[in-house]
């Protein structure tokens, strides 16, 4: 899946999978980086605790816009 700045994401589970994004924790991409080797990952920040951090992007998926 393709992220850029500004994307609403969510973890990935069984549940946002499916398409049941009530109640998910919700983070802003801030960057991404792609490396050969490790796939791209995401500069992210957590919008309720403010926590900001860099994780694999297979770990999330799209917050679909309303």
């Amino acid at each position: 899946m393709k992220f850029k700045a500004g994307d609403l994401v969510t973890f990935k589970d069984f549940k946002t999978q499916a398409g049941h994004f009530e109640g998910c924790s919700p983070l802003l991409v801030l960057d991404t980086a792609r490396h050969w080797r490790t796939g791209t990952h995401l500069h992210l920040h957590h919008l309720k605790t403010g926590g900001k951090g860099w994780d694999s992007a297979d770990n999330y998926v799209k917050i679909p816009s309303t």
